[in-house]
């Protein structure tokens, strides 16, 4: 419904609620977006069925959750699907239920969208489900690694690289994650727009920030000040570093629902490097480099369990999925063109 000559009041479909907006941040969806076979509803229209004790306990839990601004998490049990309200009935497990802290919970579900704010890329960024960030020195947000559902050993995943070190650090998105990250980064980038400018001093190391680069926005943590005016930063979701000027950073004062870090790792399976002290030379980067900046098809086949290694470094926020794996770019095995540059050696 309209409000006004401002507002309008809108239905959430991925939250089954309502809420008021200005119409000015209301954008048209896009159309590949309403297939609903592709992209589903992501919630689910629930009664909960309970004994008056669990009851008591449930209803308690979330007032206490609405008056402090806190959330409250709980598991649940699916009884039936009930025709007549069209919801599904689900049962609350006993001892499931707990409040969360606001600093630690995954998803805050405050009113804020009624100052006008939207989910995702068609959204005012300073409405985003809040959550504390470490900029200015607080605790950090409970971020969450990437699913590796898609990365089945044997079988070709397509993916977006991201950044590399050398055979055995390089970064990739699956191609699933598409649209999510088009989404983030266009938060991000109307977040920094509405945000203040940071004084040099206000800018501290270990915090996180959106860090305005030459290719765009990213999430990043402060790692060390390199000068008067220059950082050294570890940028989240590309799993790599990079020096950004400090008039360049503002602080990351909302993840909402971004709470997963959007990258994984891989390590090329076979090959190990053609050096004597065992570590890789320049010229391996240079032969990535070559490969893979522009590429236009990337196929990555793990060759084990994705869930079994992880990859974290001094100021990473959490460990992330780290993938053994053979690597074909544009119809290129990486590892073999290692081995052929002569900087690789078989296995």
């Amino acid at each position: 419904n309209i409000v006004g000559s401002e507002f309008a009041m809108l239905y959430f479909v991925d939250r089954g609620t309502v809420a008021r907006v200005l119409q000015q941040e209301v954008l048209p969806l896009n159309a590949k977006f309403t297939d609903a076979a592709k992209w589903p509803a992501f919630f689910l229209p629930a009664m909960l069925s309970m004994s008056a004790k669990l009851e008591s306990k449930f209803v308690d839990a979330c007032r206490g959750a609405i008056a402090t601004g806190e959330g409250a998490k709980c598991e649940v049990r699916f009884v039936r699907f009930d025709d007549a309200s069209r919801r599904f009935l689900v049962e609350l497990v006993e001892g499931s239920l707990v409040v969360v802290e606001s600093t630690s919970r995954p998803d805050s579900r405050s009113s804020r969208h009624s100052d006008g704010g939207r989910k995702h890329s068609n959204v005012s960024p300073s409405s985003f489900p809040s959550r504390p960030s470490s900029a200015g020195g607080g605790a950090l947000p409970n971020f969450e690694p990437l699913s590796t559902k898609d990365l089945i050993p044997g079988r070709p995943c397509a993916v977006s690289v991201l950044s590399w070190d050398d055979p055995e650090n390089i970064s990739f998105r699956p191609s699933s994650l598409a649209p999510i990250p088009e989404y983030m980064y266009k938060a991000l980038s109307r977040d920094w727009e509405t945000l203040p400018l940071l004084g040099e001093a206000d800018i501290v190391a270990g915090s996180l920030y959106i860090a305005k680069t030459k290719t765009g926005y990213e999430r990043v943590r402060a790692a060390r000040l390199l000068d008067a005016s220059l950082w050294k930063v570890f940028a989240l979701d590309l799993g790599a570093y990079e020096e950004v000027a400090a008039a360049d950073l503002k602080p990351l004062t909302n993840v909402g629902s971004f709470m997963k870090v959007m990258v994984i790792k891989c390590r090329l399976d076979g090959i190990i490097p053609n050096a004597p002290e065992g570590t890789w030379p320049a010229k391996a980067q240079e032969v990535l480099r070559e490969l893979l900046e522009g590429a236009k098809k990337v196929q990555l086949v793990p060759s084990g369990d994705p869930s079994e290694a992880k990859w974290s470094c001094e100021h990473s926020v959490i460990a992330v999925p780290w993938v053994t794996c053979r690597l074909d770019v544009d119809g290129v095995d990486v590892s073999r063109r290692l081995v052929d540059s002569g900087v690789a050696l078989q296995r």
